[in-house]
């Protein structure tokens, strides 16, 4: 009996090692798949940026209609009291320029609030909330695009009430809702609708995903 239950507790202690082993062994694979991945993520982001930046002089600039959206308030196309802002509620806004210096993601993105002197963007130092609309200025490379057979408002509307969410620093999952990084935010306020505007697809977009021809450029910097 005493030889019987040792052969058990060997064979436990064995069984549970295997077990731990096993367990250990797909979790260092998925951590270096997932390495793998970001690592093919931001080489692929600065790829995007630089092409981006090759081709600025050929994005199609649509002039801006005497009939912007306006919201109680001057349009920032005319408004003297925001001479740094630009576009309607509702347009996205891209540069592909390096924002946050060392994080991973060349690029940024964000959205006109309903108020046109303010953005909705999602920053790593404080999440998602309302920022100046400081774009004409604010980068050296910037554009800003109205997403063509959108109802705008409806995704003002959505980023609105993201507004205190935090910062998502998984950028391979851009599916979450509760957490946001810059590009992802854009993206599924426009996605709420039906409106995919992430040109790759995948479980990553990046801010250049959203320069596609589902947007028409009103302005850009250097043009």
């Amino acid at each position: 009996m005493k030889k019987i239950f040792i052969r058990y507790t060997l064979f436990t202690l064995l069984t549970m090692i295997s077990i731990s082993s096993t367990a250990f062994a797909k979790e260092n694979t998925s951590k270096e798949d997932t390495n793998a991945q970001m690592k093919q993520l931001i080489d692929k982001s600065k790829h995007d940026s630089d092409e981006l930046i090759k081709n600025w002089d050929k994005l199609k600039v649509t002039k801006a209609s005497k009939q912007s959206r306006r919201i109680n308030t001057i349009n920032s196309f005319d408004s003297e009291a925001a001479p740094n802002s630009v576009g309607s509620y509702g347009d996205i806004l891209v540069t592909p320029a390096t924002v946050f210096g060392t994080g991973p993601i060349t690029g940024h993105a964000g959205m006109v609030d309903l108020n046109p002197d303010l953005t909705i963007e999602s920053m790593t130092s404080a999440g998602v909330r309302r920022y100046t609309n400081d774009w004409k200025t604010r980068y050296s490379k910037a554009l800003c695009a109205t997403v063509k057979n959108s109802n705008p408002r409806q995704a003002v509307d959505y980023a609105i009430s993201k507004i205190g969410s935090d910062y998502n620093y998984n950028f391979l999952n851009k599916w979450k809702t509760d957490k946001f990084y810059c590009s992802q935010l854009v993206w599924r306020a426009y996605i709420e609708q039906g409106i995919d505007l992430d040109k790759d697809g995948g479980n990553a977009v990046l801010p250049t995903d959203l320069v596609t021809d589902k947007i028409d450029i009103n302005w850009r910097t250097n043009y």
